[in-house]
């Protein structure tokens, strides 16, 4: 009872910390717009506008220059121009740019990004004036150590695999808000300190902005000496006040986080939901976010109280439950080994601790203590559970056969003509495909056991419901979060999982002498009892 309290304390707490995100959020994404109170004599003091009226917006000029240095009054040459560019249109240029011996001798390379009126003067610092962003293209990253295992031919010297090199970033993300926008004097976001160009008039050029969050791993490509040119992406969003102050806000906290531990596998899976444009999507996805986590909770409280209640494994696959937790087992190490980030790992780890606690209710393992030493033991199995027991054995007999044949073929394919790291590695992938292409037959026994006992209240149905929404949201967020292809695809799974169950809870009806989530059954129940003697009592009178 005191257990369950505290449950729904924590659970109160949390649902009003997420709604406090959810408000946090709404304010920086939507700010509020300065209007000047009419008869207003001096609206300026009230509100900071922008310099340039909404037309001029669409009749620009974007140049982008490289430089050895950081200061972009040593430009060595001009590699992209756009006339009449328009801050509220979407660009993406594909460029070629030289590559000096500098840089490739383990040297810098620095991008300059003007945006400026239109001109043809050779030097941008000429025009009537220029706004501009640098950001550094090189950067230093261990060399790419995956190899064909059974190449005899291959250096394996651990020291050449950890050798650190330059590699070049291949895409630049600019940011602009495509349009004037007035904000509140007393209100200015400090996020925009770094950015604003005040003028003598008290108002301010166009917000423009590199958006270093998009320089992620995936975009980084090695050169050496003999890379003469290369060539990158530059491409423009246009994008919002709202969205463009929450990019800087989680810029600034994402270094602190940096700091603090925070790797930059999980940087970039957070970088990946931000990059979405529409913030009523930006939105949705923090609000689905939240839902998921409470999901989650519930789910876990659910099935955890029901298996604390559980005494007897009447209907219960224990085989099953082993090949689960042995896949999370796998999974969780997989994940490790391919550097998936925090958000992804820990709810698997998490996960395989509860299987864990699962498994030895299964095999009711206890330890007691005597004395001064702890015992362990196997308490013994009911006749009915014997029966459940052979039932589980024929069903896991018939998994095997299916499950054996493609985990050999899918070890010996990956082994021939996929790349890997190590031995290790390869091992881990070939297990995981396994668990994760046919893992819908480890529900194979615990089907098969509901067919024969032609019941399914037996089940955590509540935990199960929690679930199979949780599991509807982890399709959407597949194609959010960065996971390997094989994890992606093991969402689309558990739906199978979950609508096979339901057919099969439409298809038996509830056998109410069997006991529910809680342990207890409808028939043990003092309330229903109680009424059952009443009636009883009246039929005999």
């Amino acid at each position: 009872m005191r257990c369950s309290f505290v449950l729904d304390i924590l659970s109160g707490i949390f649902l009003l910390y997420a709604a406090y995100c959810v408000y946090v959020f709404s304010e920086i994404l939507f700010p509020e717009k300065c209007v000047p109170k009419p008869g207003s004599r001096r609206p300026s003091l009230a509100c900071l506008r922008s310099e340039l009226e909404a037309d001029q917006y669409h009749n620009l000029q974007l140049r982008v220059y490289t430089s050895l240095s950081k200061r972009n009054s040593k430009l060595i040459s001009e590699v992209m121009r756009i006339e009449n560019f328009s801050m509220n249109t979407y660009y993406n240029e594909l460029v070629e740019i030289p590559v000096p011996i500098k840089t490739r001798k383990n040297g810098s390379l620095w991008l300059h990004s003007f945006l400026m009126p239109p001109s043809n003067v050779t030097i941008p610092f000429s025009g009537e004036w220029h706004l501009v962003q640098t950001a550094k293209m090189t950067t230093y990253a261990p060399r790419k150590q995956e190899k064909y295992l059974l190449e005899t031919t291959v250096n394996n010297s651990s020291e050449e695999y950890k050798e650190i090199v330059t590699h070049f970033r291949t895409k630049l993300v600019l940011r602009g808000v495509g349009e004037p926008f007035s904000f509140v004097m007393r209100k200015l976001p400090n996020e925009f300190n770094s950015i604003f160009k005040i003028t003598d008039r008290n108002r301010y050029y166009p917000l423009f902005y590199v958006d270093y969050l998009a320089f992620t791993e995936d975009n980084l490509q090695e050169i050496n000496v003999n890379t003469s040119r290369i060539n990158i992406t530059v491409v423009y969003y246009p994008t919002s006040v709202g969205h463009l102050r929450m990019l800087i806000s989680v810029r600034d906290a994402l270094r602190q986080m940096k700091e603090m531990g925070l790797g930059r596998v999980d940087i970039d899976m957070i970088v990946g939901i931000l990059q979405e444009d529409h913030l009523g999507l930006l939105f949705f996805g923090f609000a689905v976010a939240i839902l998921h986590s409470v999901l989650d909770f519930l789910a876990l409280k659910s099935d955890v109280s029901f298996w604390r209640g559980q005494k007897s494994m009447v209907g219960v696959s224990r085989r099953t439950q082993a090949l689960r937790m042995f896949s999370e087992v796998v999974i969780f190490f997989y994940l490790i080994n391919n550097k998936a980030g925090f958000l992804v790992w820990l709810p698997v780890f998490v996960g395989m601790l509860i299987d864990v606690w699962k498994l030895a209710k299964c095999f009711k393992f206890q330890i007691r203590r005597v004395g001064w030493r702890f015992e362990c033991s196997f308490a013994e199995i009911s006749s009915e559970e014997s029966e459940t027991d052979e039932i589980d054995k024929l069903g896991m007999k018939y998994l095997m056969y299916v499950m054996a044949p493609f985990s050999v073929v899918g070890a010996g394919y990956s082994l021939i003509y996929i790349t890997h790291r190590s031995w290790y590695g390869w091992l881990l992938e070939s297990l995981a495909n396994a668990v994760y292409v046919i893992g819908f037959l480890l529900m194979l026994p615990q089907v098969f056991l509901n067919y024969k006992l032609k019941t399914v209240a037996h089940l955590p149905w509540k935990a199960f419901m929690y679930k199979a929404f949780n599991t509807f949201i982890d399709d959407v967020f597949a194609y959010i979060f960065k996971m390997p292809t094989s994890h992606r695809l093991a969402c689309f799974r558990d739906d199978i999982v979950f609508l096979i169950y339901l057919y099969q809870r439409w298809l038996y009806p509830v056998d109410k002498r069997r006991t529910n989530e809680f342990g207890i059954s409808y028939d043990d129940d003092p309330r229903t009892s109680y009424r059952k003697s009443t009636k009883t009592k009246s039929k005999a009178e």
